[in-house]
């Protein structure tokens, strides 16, 4: 469903610097022999990338409140900044989050949550 709402254009996609990095790395070990060419596709993607100050300083403020890993912070930060909400498959990640708002798991997403 998010997948069908992002080619319809009814999603933005915005990322925090990280990710494509992070994409990356899980693609060298899980699909070694077209990681490459999922890169490549993933670069050719319209992805907002988001990289200011307030959100490096919300996501350090939420990982320290939260003892939660400053990289999935930074994600919640940019939808925090965006006014927007973190899709997230993280169970562990919502539940020591999810009292800030602006978040909501993927399996309880629908459009407009």
């Amino acid at each position: 469903m998010v997948l069908a709402q992002l080619r319809s254009g009814k999603l933005l996609v915005m990322q925090p610097p990280h990710w494509l990095a992070e994409v990356a790395a899980v693609l060298v070990r899980r699909l070694p022999n077209a990681a490459e060419w999922l890169v490549q596709r993933l670069l050719a993607m319209d992805v907002e990338v988001v990289q200011s100050a307030p959100v490096y300083r919300h996501a350090v403020v939420l990982a320290r409140s939260t003892t939660t890993h400053l990289f999935d912070t930074l994600y919640h930060a940019v939808a925090m900044q965006g006014h927007a909400t973190l899709i997230t498959a993280d169970e562990r990640y919502y539940r020591a989050v999810h009292e800030n708002g602006s978040i909501v798991l993927l399996k309880d997403w629908r459009q407009g949550s």
